[in-house]
């Protein structure tokens, strides 16, 4: 049991805030993988997601597995608060947010399907900050194109700022649809699953 300085019990999210660190659960390939996102506090709390050493998102079968990675190695981002937060976090039980990479392989999406289309704008939006942690240019490209520029601001109008009003179209184009499943065919060769069954 974590207690903080006053002797209070510390709940999952006050570990996470604690460190800036969060325990993700992530679908790819439809199974579920952990890994850990965060701001980094010596590059200017940047956000970030853990990877290797040639920059692929790690994912993991279970969250012991994740655990015993950052208590293992120190081959990531602020890896000092990182650990700490490691430490910590054996008592989490459950992810701070949910994720879903294969929401980018989707077609035909009607927009009242509210929980698909915030899904597909979070998940642009930690693949933007992967992006930019290791600057792959291609993923860059395609994120900052006008296809997916524009139906990023227009979602995130809708959850953040006016969620009564009208998206002014049912179904997402096809354009976009065909943007997002680009964004998926870069990203799937930077992603490693099971790392710490790898052979060396």
């Amino acid at each position: 049991m974590d207690i903080d300085q006053q002797g209070h019990r510390m709940t999952d999210t006050d570990i996470s805030e604690k460190y800036q660190k969060y325990l993700v659960e992530i679908t790819y390939q439809g199974a579920s993988w952990f890994s850990v996102t965060g701001t980094d506090a010596i590059d200017n709390d940047a956000d970030k997601i853990l990877v290797d050493k040639q920059g692929r998102i790690l994912l993991f079968a279970n969250r012991e597995d994740l655990r015993k990675h950052l208590l293992n190695t120190n081959d990531f981002f602020d890896s000092i608060r990182l650990q700490a937060w490691a430490v910590e976090s054996n008592n989490i039980v459950h992810p701070y947010a949910l994720l879903n990479l294969d929401v980018l392989l989707g077609r035909n999406i009607n927009v009242t399907r509210t929980p698909l289309l915030l899904s597909i704008y979070i998940i642009i939006g930690i693949v933007e900050d992967y992006a930019v942690q290791v600057n792959n240019r291609d993923l860059i490209h395609i994120l900052g194109s006008d296809t997916i520029r524009l139906h990023q601001d227009i979602f995130a109008d809708y959850f953040l700022w006016s969620p009564a009003e009208e998206f002014g179209f049912n179904m997402l184009p096809d354009i976009f649809s065909d943007a997002t499943k680009t964004i998926f065919s870069i990203l799937e060769p930077c992603i490693l699953t099971n790392p710490s069954h790898q052979a060396p």
